[in-house]
């Protein structure tokens, strides 16, 4: 598991979860929000480097509608609160500190203190080295001095994306909404 790979953050989610670490509820919301929201990392993708945020919006735009706004939200939530887990684990395992269990719904009762956490609440993994996209996922250009990534709600459970240069032209504006224009399918 010393990789901080994604197929390391699968066994180390699988780990907690077996041990009581965590509640069984919640390991298996982490597990099910890993495999939809990294479905296309591959295994040896170091999970430090994983763009959760871009990772959903690729989840949306192969499955529109499966899952509403709110759960695109949990969904990234979850991923983001494992890989800081199991980072913080890797980092050092005699520290880390699981997050803080919650009785489940057949009544489990909570672990001793030993198991509270002060990482329960974290929303955002800050990307620690560079490293090339994994496999399967081709960046999506974000927002630079140069460009601005506009996201644009397309319809109900779809979100698209347009990168274009902060000093676009009227010409270029026009040619891109031309453009657009010929993908449209037929009503």
């Amino acid at each position: 598991m010393d990789a901080l790979n994604k197929a390391g953050l699968v066994q180390f989610t699988a780990m907690i979860t077996d041990k009581g670490w965590i509640n069984p509820n919640t390991g298996a919301a982490w597990k099910a929000a890993i495999a939809k929201i990294l479905g296309d990392v591959a295994p040896d993708a170091d999970v430090r480097t994983i763009d959760v945020d871009t990772a959903v919006r690729y989840f949306n735009n192969r499955n529109p509608g499966d899952l509403t706004p709110e759960s695109l939200q949990t969904y990234a939530k979850r991923v983001k609160n494992a890989i800081a887990n199991y980072v913080s684990y890797v980092d050092d395992p005699v520290k880390y500190r699981a997050p803080a269990r919650t009785p489940s719904a057949n009544g489990a009762k909570k672990p001793s203190q030993t198991a509270k956490s002060d990482i329960t609440d974290v929303t955002v993994v800050e990307q620690l080295s560079p490293s090339p996209t994994p496999a399967r996922m081709e960046p999506i250009s974000l927002a630079t001095e140069a460009n601005l990534a506009l996201p644009f709600p397309l319809r109900a459970g779809y979100l698209a994306q347009v990168v274009i240069p902060r000093d676009m032209t009227k010409a270029e504006a026009g040619r891109l909404c031309a453009f657009i224009q010929t993908l449209a399918v037929a009503e």
